[in-house]
């Protein structure tokens, strides 16, 4: 439970600190994040990546093509499959939004020593290594 209410809080805290100004949940900072990383994708690899639900996506993407962040065309290789990229304006805006989370991400690591940083990392990292395909 503590994990969860730690994870909870500190979304809650991007969304209101760092994404407010921008117009985007944590759910649509994640697949616009991951579409500005990797480049264009499938709906399905977005899934994959994000670990976000396939409806949690869907609804997700609908809403970002309407902002005019993301486009949604059909793929080349399967008219079924969609095809996301980000919009201009959607690399825009990631790439501002970014910054505003990273520095409330330092914000709350900053109340840690360097030597508390690396144990969590290192103890993050155990708890999810491979733990999501079980």
């Amino acid at each position: 439970m503590m994990l969860n209410r730690a994870s909870d809080t500190i979304v809650r805290d991007f969304e209101s600190a760092a994404l407010r100004d921008y117009d985007l949940s944590w759910s649509q900072y994640r697949v616009l994040h991951c579409l500005w990383l990797a480049g264009p994708l499938e709906q399905r690899e977005v899934v994959e990546v994000t670990g976000m639900s396939r409806a949690l996506v869907s609804s997700t993407v609908k809403l970002l093509t309407r902002k005019q962040l993301v486009t949604s065309t059909c793929a080349a290789h399967d008219g079924r499959v969609r095809q996301l990229s980000l919009t201009e304006v959607g690399e825009e805006t990631i790439g501002r939004a970014y910054r505003a989370q990273n520095a409330r991400e330092v914000w709350w690591v900053d109340t840690l020593t360097p030597a508390e940083r690396g144990i969590l990392l290192i103890l993050l990292r155990k708890l999810t290594r491979g733990k999501a395909d079980s």
